[in-house]
């Protein structure tokens, strides 16, 4: 185990509540009744037990992971790293009354306020303070409903955000990276970088799409894996996706025609049940994330597999470079298979004859390296405290300093994809476990019982 990094919550009623607290209790009882596809609870102590999943909840998740992480100290004089867990999501707006747009405004600045008054942002200038965001492009919900916010986030030098996927680095992807020519760790970034608020910003884990997984569910003997009934498994829509996006995953149809065992193949462009997807991906082999829409965008899916124990075959030239979480960490190479868009178009029948004549060695380290990484990229399973940990271990690596993301990201320039440091996921969840497993596996299996990890 690496050192700890003892972390301060802030867990002050305003921050949790503010003015949106009525605005909470007002849509609860029509925000529990759904079961795919809802923002669990704003407050760190939402109910889990629902089943509740939304792909761009991770701060709602993360938030409550950490309530229990071992490493968290309720002396702020003792903490390396501030954690803000007040999130943009504006989930409980109405269009006008008491739950309008001025009341969500009021709400981040009270939030700002309360953060600011505090003297330990002023002890190194905001550089060890992260605000965990993970709604759908955040910096524009910011800008809609909170303007006069979003100009002063830009003035104030203070703050680190850590938002899912590539919102963090490039909003509205403004900003493509890309791979150098013959390059596989050196990319560059090309558009037009956005005047933005955000300083030093870190890519983190997708929630993924099914209720949470109990521990180790879905990883048994390798030799059990190998039988799984099907080799290949992708489901998609094409309706928010654009033309590239489209056409990427409407490859996935064809492989049926490609494949040695037509039988071996589960391809589907409709939506299907939740129950079914979850079958899907934990009865296959390797499990298609295709790059998403808007210049290839991050997805989902690839979070489903990993929770899944299927191995990913990410079809994405970005990435590698702008979507992996906790570069620092992790080698994804390791477990994932990456295959180029432009090779996915032009020679799928190579791809998916490489794929099936895999050998049983390489299988087999994929697999281990996949069972490893896996504690570090799913939330709320009992050993979820390993995601935390790693996070904590890039904010320190990689920010708790005053550059801002255009100095760590300048365009135009080759960049150097981080060496990852190679951390065993499940060895780091299995340490927190034996300090934190009865405790977090409590709260877990009784979300009511949060006063008590409220501090």
């Amino acid at each position: 185990m690496w050192p700890a990094v003892p972390f301060y919550l802030y867990n002050d009623p305003i921050l949790l509540y503010g003015l949106m607290y009525e605005c909470m209790r007002s849509r609860q009882n029509e925000l529990e009744s759904r079961q795919r596809w809802t923002m669990p609870y704003f407050d760190l102590r939402y109910n889990a037990s629902l089943g509740t999943v939304h792909e761009f909840a991770a701060a709602k998740y993360f938030a409550r992971l950490m309530m229990t992480h071992p490493w968290r100290t309720m002396d702020p004089a003792q903490a390396e790293v501030f954690i803000v867990p007040t999130d943009v999501e504006p989930v409980f707006l109405e269009p006008d009354g008491p739950c309008g747009v001025d009341k969500y405004e009021g709400h981040l600045w009270e939030t700002l306020r309360e953060v600011f008054e505090q003297p330990y942002i002023r002890a190194k200038n905001g550089a060890d303070h992260f605000w965990m965001m993970s709604a759908n492009d955040p910096e524009r919900l910011i800008e809609k409903y909170a303007p006069f916010v979003a100009q002063e986030l830009r003035r104030v030098n203070h703050l680190h955000f850590l938002v899912v996927g590539v919102m963090e680095l490039f909003p509205g992807r403004s900003l493509m990276a890309l791979p150098a020519e013959n390059q596989r760790e050196v990319y560059v970034l090309n558009g037009t970088r956005r005047s933005r608020a955000w300083r030093c910003s870190l890519p983190v884990p997708f929630v993924h799409s099914f209720p949470f997984s109990e521990h180790g569910v879905a990883f048994s003997s390798f030799e059990v894996w190998m039988r799984r009934e099907y080799i290949f498994y992708h489901q998609f829509s094409g309706f928010y996706q654009d033309e590239r996006s489209r056409q990427l995953r409407g490859q996935a149809l064809k492989i049926p025609q490609a494949a040695a065992d037509p039988r071996r193949v589960w391809v589907g462009d409709r939506f299907v049940s939740s129950e079914e997807l979850a079958r899907g991906f934990r009865s296959s082999r390797f499990c298609l994330a295709i790059a998403g829409r808007k210049n290839g965008g991050p997805t989902r899916k690839f979070y489903d597999a990993v929770a899944s124990a299927c191995i990913p075959v990410v079809v994405s030239d970005q990435w590698l470079f702008s979507f992996a979480p906790f570069p620092g960490h992790l080698q994804h190479e390791a477990y994932a298979v990456f295959v180029p868009e432009d090779r996915w178009l032009n020679d799928l029948a190579g791809v998916i004859r490489e794929l099936e004549a895999m050998p049983r060695r390489e299988l087999l380290a994929r697999y281990k390296a996949l069972r490893e990484a896996a504690p570090v990229l799913v939330y709320d399973r009992p050993d979820s405290h390993a995601l935390g940990s790693v996070l904590l271990w890039e904010m320190n690596s990689r920010c708790g300093h005053t550059r801002r993301d255009e100095e760590m990201y300048p365009v135009g320039q080759p960049l150097r994809r981080p060496r990852p440091r190679k951390v065993n996921g499940s060895r780091v969840a299995e340490a927190l476990l034996r300090v934190s497993g009865p405790k977090a596996l409590a709260w877990r299996r009784n979300p009511s019982s949060a006063s008590q990890y409220i501090g």
